[in-house]
């Protein structure tokens, strides 16, 4: 770990030149790498690349009253792999213990790495008890998906599913949630939400973005939390855009549908736009 890693600060201090070791007693310290920071009971590091923490907190947030911060018996960071570990962690918010865990790990740089991330739990009065955990799959540096399971007291399980790809010219989303039966109402059956987005280029002139959602029934947006929705929408924004752009010329088509959640949707069929240099933009719909 290079000088300008973290700055420490501590009581005492015990130092070997030769292996690259040293530890601080009663320290506190501010990481480089990243914002976070905390206290030790002690805080070390081996061969100038491995750290280890003792009796820690650790926190992102700036001031003297963190918002949230982890407590751990021990911590281990290892900045050449880009890794941490804890053991013994509590999560707490506003110094409220929220979550015992005996191990986690966690990233100290923006590389990614497959396993559980922090669950969401809870009671309101729309889901009784609730307790979701995202589960998380690193497929590869430009695919990942998440499977969240979410058990929800007066309502069932909920499975939740988002499936993100990259390709060097195009980002796609692909989101399916399912509620096999509302426990809430007798009288619904299946509840789900089937969401897409592309966002693609080509060459240098054209692109593409598209969007598509469909749901079982037109309350679920304002039942259900979901990423890509609010529950106070009123409509659904289907539509597929394309676009050509140059240095004389420019055209676009746009083909959309308004959904109102209500009885009465409304239907835009296609738009197009075309644009020469010097020359009146001209528009055309059906």
């Amino acid at each position: 770990m290079d000088s300008t890693s973290a700055t420490v600060e501590g009581e005492s201090i015990f130092i070997d030149d030769s292996n690259k070791d040293f530890k601080l007693l009663d320290a506190e310290y501010q990481f480089g790498f990243n914002s976070g920071r905390g206290k030790a009971a002690e805080f070390s590091i081996e061969n100038n690349q491995k750290l280890k923490l003792a009796d820690a907190t650790f926190t992102t947030c700036p001031g003297d009253d963190p918002s949230w911060l982890f407590s751990s018996n021990s911590i281990y960071i290892d900045q050449k792999k880009g890794w941490g570990e804890a053991w013994n962690t509590t999560f707490r918010i506003n110094d409220v213990p929220i979550i015992y865990v005996p191990y986690v790990t966690f990233p100290i740089t923006d590389q990614r790495k497959t396993g559980l991330l922090f669950p969401e739990l809870g009671n309101s009065s729309r889901y009784g008890a609730y307790y979701a955990q995202p589960i998380y799959f690193n497929i590869a540096t430009n695919l990942d998906y998440t499977f969240t399971p979410k058990y929800m007291s007066e309502r069932g399980t909920q499975l939740n599913n988002n499936l993100r790809y990259m390709t060097q010219n195009s980002y796609n989303i692909l989101q399916l949630e399912y509620l096999d039966k509302d426990q809430s109402d007798d009288s619904l059956s299946q509840r789900y939400l089937a969401h897409i987005q592309h966002d693609s280029s080509w060459d240098e002139n054209w692109n593409m973005q598209m969007q598509y959602t469909n749901l079982s029934d037109d309350n679920y947006i304002s039942e259900f939390n979901s990423d890509y929705h609010h529950q106070a929408d009123t409509h659904l924004n289907n539509f597929v855009n394309v676009n050509y752009f140059s240095e004389k010329f420019d055209a676009s088509f746009l083909s959309q549908k308004y959904l109102n959640l209500a009885p009465i949707p409304r239907r835009m069929l296609c738009q197009s736009n075309c644009k020469l240099t010097g020359v009146k933009t001209w528009l055309w719909k059906a």
